[in-house]
């Protein structure tokens, strides 16, 4: 890709974002769906799987790790979710 700059880069990403807007919308509905309530923490292996299924999906390598939180309940997380397998990253956003 040719360097870009800021504007480019600026109408390329409203460009995506526009073109992706029923997506982006169900998207951020899935999510409000998922009752993640912090603290305690409720529903969080819940969101981690969706969200490791959906950037999977895009072509994203992702790891679901276990971490030991304070009052002894063990938590999800999605980690590495930057690995991506494809090189183009207007595809992954």
């Amino acid at each position: 890709m040719k360097h870009m700059n800021v504007q480019d880069k600026t109408d390329l990403l409203l460009y995506e974002i526009d073109s992706r807007r029923d997506d982006l919308i169900s998207l951020t509905q899935d999510l409000i769906r998922i009752p993640t309530l912090n603290p305690p923490g409720e529903n969080y292996r819940e969101i981690c799987e969706f969200l490791d299924q959906r950037l999977q999906k895009y072509g994203f390598s992702t790891d679901l790790l276990l971490q030991l939180a304070v009052v002894g309940h063990k938590i999800p997380l999605v980690v590495n979710y930057w690995a991506i397998k494809s090189m183009d990253a207007v595809h992954v956003i």
